[in-house]
């Protein structure tokens, strides 16, 4: 049973991540930053919206069989190269002011995950918002210059 949630939830945020970076990529004259603002604000909002999936998703992982955890981990790793195509296009563009994407891309993955331990909480109620503010901490990390 937790094999087939986490699947699942690992399965439908990365969806949706992917499904923002497509829709991004439509708009004329896109940029890295754009498309990285779109990416985690479909990652944050999902991670809010569905914190209580996203819990188990995140946190019971070392409860699966080997196995399991193998093939989960596999789905996390695409959802990461997701993330790092996107800054290191921005870095080989000339568009992001860092030099390497790791530290950049750690932090972001990190964020974003932690969403689903604390929301709602305080003013964040609105997963949008959350979005929102973590598209925005996304340019600021990787340095971009079109902010």
């Amino acid at each position: 049973m937790l094999f087939a949630i986490a699947s699942e939830g690992h399965r439908l945020v990365l969806e949706a991540m992917r499904a923002a970076d497509a829709q991004a990529r439509t708009e004329p004259s896109v940029t890295w930053t754009d498309r990285l603002r779109a990416v985690v604000a479909a990652f944050a909002q999902w991670q809010a919206r569905e914190s209580r999936l996203a819990r188990v998703v995140q946190y019971e992982m070392r409860s699966l069989s080997r196995e399991h955890f193998h093939e989960i981990a596999a789905v996390r790793a695409e959802t990461t190269s997701l993330v790092t195509d996107l800054v290191e296009g921005g870095i080989v563009a000339g568009e992001f002011g860092i030099n390497e994407g790791g530290d950049a891309v750690l932090a972001i993955m990190s964020l974003c995950v932690d969403v689903c331990r604390w929301f709602p909480a305080r003013g964040y109620r609105d997963p949008d918002a959350v979005g929102a503010v973590y598209a925005n901490l996304a340019a600021s990390l990787v340095e971009s210059r079109l902010r």
